[in-house]
């Protein structure tokens, strides 16, 4: 299951742009850096979906995986990813390895 729910965008293409808001710190330009032709507000809006779906994310998470021992970060965000990467070790795109493990729409 390789696509979002009412988006535009693929699960590769999600991973790309949340791990580039994290590398740039701008969510425009992490969309611009992967030529998709959303939107600056399509970038926000995605990031917005993201942020309201973290405690859910990691519900699911809690019920499969144990949490990741506690990193550097105390972001949110960063350790919604770490949870994400920890949980699937061997996957090259862990949202595809959630949604085919859960059965749930990531975003």
């Amino acid at each position: 299951m390789e696509t979002i729910r009412r988006s535009r965008l693929s699960t590769p293409k999600l991973w790309a742009f949340i791990k580039n808001v994290l590398r740039f710190g701008n969510k425009a330009n992490a969309l611009r850096a992967l030529k998709t032709g959303l939107s600056a507000s399509a970038a926000y809006r995605i990031w917005k979906r993201f942020i309201y779906r973290q405690s859910y994310i990691r519900t699911a998470l809690a019920m499969h995986h144990l949490p990741p021992r506690p990193g550097r970060s105390r972001q949110p965000v960063e350790e919604t990813i770490e949870y994400l990467v920890a949980a699937f070790p061997d996957a090259c795109n862990p949202l595809t390895a959630f949604q085919e493990q859960f059965q749930i729409a990531f975003l």
